[in-house]
């Protein structure tokens, strides 16, 4: 009898954004982003 339920084999890996958790992503573009509007 199989089991009927399936179970990922990455249950604990992070969204990731190219190499980046979306919070890494998130601290690193706010910033560059705000240097960019701000013409600094």
């Amino acid at each position: 009898m199989k089991d009927p339920y399936i179970i990922p084999r990455r249950l604990d890996d992070p969204e990731l954004i190219g190499f980046w958790t979306i919070d890494e992503f998130a601290g690193m573009i706010i910033p560059f982003t705000w240097g960019i509007l701000s013409q600094h």
